[in-house]
């Protein structure tokens, strides 16, 4: 091998290694926040979502982008109109309404779904319960819903958690003291 080959593979070598070891870490290393936010640049589906967490108390936002780690369940934009919610009109329900719906999407630890499901009943940040299901739609197709929602991903990791995307908005059952978030 010349001399020159044999630079170009080190160097091709170099790089591979590099980026392979830092790729991890760029992903891993947005917030809960930042993923949604890029998830929406790129998919247009969480305006909703973004105007309640803006509506909201600050302490919702502070959460997102803080240490956690939570596990948050994202509402599409798609589930928002299904109970009549656009981000024009999201911030009128009002600002205590919102942080109670926002704090039952989301509870304490970065979990898996197999561990979620294992629970079968998770409390949320609000301190109501979610209870989690399976069903099977046809054959060899399994669908997993917290409450009456589907969950239509794997968990996505976060610096400060894990994200699942939900096709309807969870509703908490009664109002119930939101739980300190740390």
């Amino acid at each position: 091998m010349t001399s020159l080959r044999r630079t170009w593979c080190v160097a091709a070598l170099f790089v591979m290694i590099v980026g392979l070891a830092a790729a991890p870490a760029r992903v891993n290393a947005q917030t809960i926040l930042e993923r949604v936010v890029n998830y929406n640049i790129h998919t247009g589906e969480f305006d909703t979502l973004i105007a309640a967490v803006l509506a909201a108390d600050p302490m919702i936002l502070d959460a997102l982008s803080g240490p956690g780690p939570l596990t948050v369940f994202l509402p599409t934009d798609a589930a928002f109109f299904q109970i009549g919610l656009t981000p024009e009109n999201v911030g009128q329900i009002g600002r205590e309404t919102l942080t109670e719906i926002l704090l039952y999407h989301a509870t304490t630890g970065a979990r898996p779904l197999h561990d979620l499901f294992a629970q079968r009943n998770v409390m949320m940040l609000n301190g109501g319960m979610t209870y989690f299901s399976i069903r099977r739609p046809w054959p060899h197709h399994l669908w997993v819903y917290i409450n009456d929602s589907r969950i239509l991903n794997h968990a996505v990791l976060t610096s400060n958690g894990a994200i699942y995307i939900i096709d309807q908005v969870l509703l908490p059952m009664q109002p119930i003291q939101p739980a300190r978030i740390r």
